[in-house]
């Protein structure tokens, strides 16, 4: 059966349009002045960790999937911190 959307306002079906899901948060703790933990929901299956240096469009994205662990009903990556600006997001692949 393909995926459906159903509109709750209006009590329609429509066979063939996926709902819409929220992203995964992305939560970043600090444990000491030089790294940080990453974590994501277990649940965020499909979802990849990656890391830029910059935020302007078209910035470079490296993933970071060596070293992800899971905790509890996370998924945790402990990061060092270096001298320049590092931005994280999680992309669904």
């Amino acid at each position: 059966m393909p995926a459906c959307l159903a509109d709750t306002q209006n009590s329609t079906v429509r066979p063939g349009v996926a709902a819409p899901t929220n992203p995964p948060l992305l939560e970043i703790a600090s444990t000491t002045a030089s790294q940080v933990v990453l974590s994501w929901p277990l649940a965020s299956a499909g979802f990849v960790l990656e890391t830029s240096g910059a935020l302007p469009a078209g910035a470079g994205w490296v993933p970071l999937s060596n070293d992800v662990a899971i905790v509890g009903r996370n998924f945790a990556r402990t990061n060092n911190l270096g001298p320049t600006n590092s931005f994280y997001r999680l992309h669904k692949h």
